[in-house]
């Protein structure tokens, strides 16, 4: 898979959010083998130059200031260094792409994709939990004072079937919780 020469045009407009986003994109699709890799990694790299030709203004220039610029890009892709703990993957990227380095370039953008989901899977299901819990908090307080009726007053109840009972009294005394939910609750006490 390679960039066409169209895309590079068109992302030569694009902002430098815009611009990572779509590499990201681009390698986080990418199926190839090493020499597809090799050709992406490539193309990548041009579109980056290109863009920072296009920042610069210096679309129209000679190919000998093109040729400056990208080995001014280069340079500081490989001597990047950022201190912003989001953009180290992006430096890391920008890193191995100038260094030639595509296949690993690649592997580090669909590395970084994946692990971004498990978190944000992580945390949806931590989220989702706790929702619960926040949701049914006033079920909970009603059959735990609901449990602590029966405890004390267990000797209301006798002989066989008294917990089937008790979950019917419980359903009247301590609303909206249902016969089933008391009757589960009570088959675990003495």
């Amino acid at each position: 898979m390679s960039l066409s020469r169209k895309n590079i045009k068109k992302n030569q407009q694009l902002s430098g959010d815009e611009l990572v986003q779509k590499i990201f994109e681009d390698f986080d699709d990418f199926k190839g083998g090493p020499g597809d890799a090799k050709t992406l990694g490539k193309s990548t790299w041009d579109m980056i130059v290109a863009a920072r030709i296009a920042q610069l203004g210096k679309e129209n220039a000679s190919a000998t200031v093109k040729k400056q610029i990208s080995e001014d890009t280069r340079h500081m892709a490989l001597s990047w260094d950022v201190d912003d703990a989001r953009l180290s993957t992006t430096q890391k990227l920008f890193n191995r792409l100038a260094a030639g380095r595509y296949v690993d370039a690649i592997n580090l953008a669909e590395s970084s994709i994946n692990e971004k989901a498990r978190t944000l899977k992580t945390i949806m299901q931590s989220t989702g939990k706790k929702g619960g819990e926040k949701k049914n908090q006033e079920s909970t307080a009603t059959i735990k004072k609901a449990i602590e009726y029966y405890t004390a007053n267990q000797t209301k109840w006798q002989g066989r079937g008294r917990k089937k009972s008790a979950a019917w009294e419980l359903v009247d005394k301590f609303p909206p919780i249902k016969f089933a939910t008391y009757q589960k609750h009570l088959k675990s006490l003495p």
